[in-house]
C-alpha cells in the first residue's frame, strides 16, 4: 500500500516512509520498574526514566503511567506525583495557584491500614518543542512525599520477607506512545 485515499481523494500518510497517516501509534516504548524505592522528601525524586527519539517533528507523546505506591501504616506521606520531559520541563500539571505543588496525580491511605498498596495512573498526551530534525528526549516520574514522611514505589508499608499479603511487592511501568499528527 503506497498511501491512503480519503472520500475526498486527498492523501494522509504514505505507509513505509517518514509520512505517517494522522492518529496513528509510530512507536511505543515501555520501561519497566520492578524493585523497590523508598521516598522520605518533599523533593520530588525520579521514579522511572525512559528515552525516546520521535520520529518526526510533528508527533504528540502519549505518556502512560501505573505506580505501585505503599505506605506504613504510622503516618500519611500524602505522596504526589508529576511527569517531567526533558525539553518542556514539567508537563501535565496543575495551573499555578499561589504557593501550591504544582502535580499531575497524588494519593492518600486511612491511617491504621497495616498494609496499604495501591495504583496510582496517569496519563497526559504530550505536545512537545520537537526541533526540525528530532533528537533523543527524556520523560520521568517524579515523586515526593509530606515533609519527612515515608512511601514507597513497588512494595507495601510492610515488607517483611514472608508469604503473608500484607508484605506483598509491586511493579510500575512508564510507557511512551509517539501518535502522529
Amino acid at each position: 500500500m503506497s498511501g491512503i485515499i480519503n472520500s475526498v481523494g486527498s492523501k494522509s500518510g504514505i505507509i513505509g516512509s517518514d509520512v505517517y497517516p494522522a492518529g496513528h501509534v509510530i512507536q511505543t516504548i515501555s520501561q519497566p520498574k520492578t524493585s523497590p524505592q523508598t521516598i522520605s522528601d518533599a523533593d520530588f525524586q525520579e521514579i522511572i526514566t525512559l528515552n525516546i527519539t520521535p520520529k518526526t517533528n510533528t508527533s504528540k507523546i502519549l505518556v502512560i503511567v501505573n505506580l505501585c505506591v505503599g505506605m506504613p501504616n504510622t503516618e500519611n506521606a500524602y505522596p504526589r506525583f508529576k511527569l517531567n520531559q526533558s525539553i518542556d520541563g514539567d508537563i501535565g500539571v496543575a495551573a499555578a495557584a499561589g504557593d501550591r505543588a504544582r502535580t499531575t496525580s497524588g494519593t492518600t491511605h486511612l491511617i491504621g491500614l497495616i498494609s496499604y498498596m495501591g495504583n496510582v495512573g496517569m496519563n497526559h498526551l504530550d505536545d512537545p518543542t520537537i526541533a526540525s530534525t528530532p533528537a533523543q528526549m527524556t520523560y520521568k516520574v517524579m515523586g515526593a512525599g509530606h515533609s519527612d514522611r515515608t512511601f514507597y514505589i513497588n512494595r507495601s508499608g510492610y515488607y517483611a520477607d514472608i508469604t503473608d499479603l500484607d508484605a506483598s511487592g509491586g511493579a510500575s511501568t512508564l510507557t511512551l506512545m509517539e501518535i502522529a499528527q
